[in-house]
């Protein structure tokens, strides 16, 4: 079964598992086209997959405040906190009550800006346990010193990591540091007996992205 529900600007699309008792699911920021692809990695799994889309990428993704990356750009406006209360509280209670599922499992994954927002996740909620940040935006102004220094609300099940090999040879100076932040932040949470999977693809930022958000959603679930 699939669907769609709506909260003010915020859609979510969704793919149900037509046999067997449903006992995860799994969240991504992505279009409505992803979520019934990605929801092919979890046939014959009792998983039900969601897409969310209509976020405001630079302000609801970001922790904090950040300078834009290109000249022209919109800055980040950091309302992560204020996007993750609407989720947490409203969206998916809700999502989850109307398609009558009771879910023992959640995961949360996204690409880029919103890899970093679903680490980020594990410092603000404990409703995610599953994470997977796929050429996640960990290169982030002072993320990397964030995860160092403040405790997890989280105690997450396992996390995935990827990166692409030409990531770290861009031009811009920050976001060049994502490979080397990535590993730093697996290896923060590795000793604190986290289980972590890093995985490194093919090409830059924009090469192949679906496919590799299918790697994660296999290994999460």
């Amino acid at each position: 079964m699939k669907g769609r529900l709506e909260y003010g600007k915020i859609k979510v699309h969704y793919v149900l598992p037509q046999h067997g008792e449903i006992s995860s699911a799994c969240y991504v920021h992505g279009t409505e086209d992803m979520a019934q692809r990605l929801a092919g990695v979890l046939s014959g799994k009792e998983t039900a997959f969601f897409a969310i889309e209509g976020e405001d990428w630079n302000a609801d993704l970001s922790p904090w405040k950040a300078p834009a990356v290109f000249a022209g750009e919109e800055e980040f406006a950091g309302r992560a906190d204020a996007y993750l209360d609407f989720l947490c509280g409203q969206v998916v209670p809700q999502t989850e009550y109307a398609l009558h599922l009771s879910v023992k499992k959640r995961g949360l994954a996204g690409y880029s800006m919103a890899g970093l927002f679903s680490v980020y996740a594990l410092y603000h909620t404990s409703l995610f346990t599953e994470i997977a940040s796929v050429s996640g935006s960990l290169w982030y102004d002072g993320f990397l010193g964030f995860v160092k220094e403040r405790d997890r609300v989280c105690e997450p099940g396992k996390i995935y990591f990827s990166v692409g090999k030409k990531e770290r040879k861009t031009r811009n100076p920050r976001m060049a540091r994502v490979e080397e932040c990535t590993r730093d932040i697996m290896k923060l949470l590795e000793k604190e007996g986290v289980t972590c999977f890093f995985e490194m693809n093919e090409g830059n930022h924009f090469y192949q992205v679906e496919e590799r958000m299918e790697k994660a959603v296999r290994y999460l679930f």
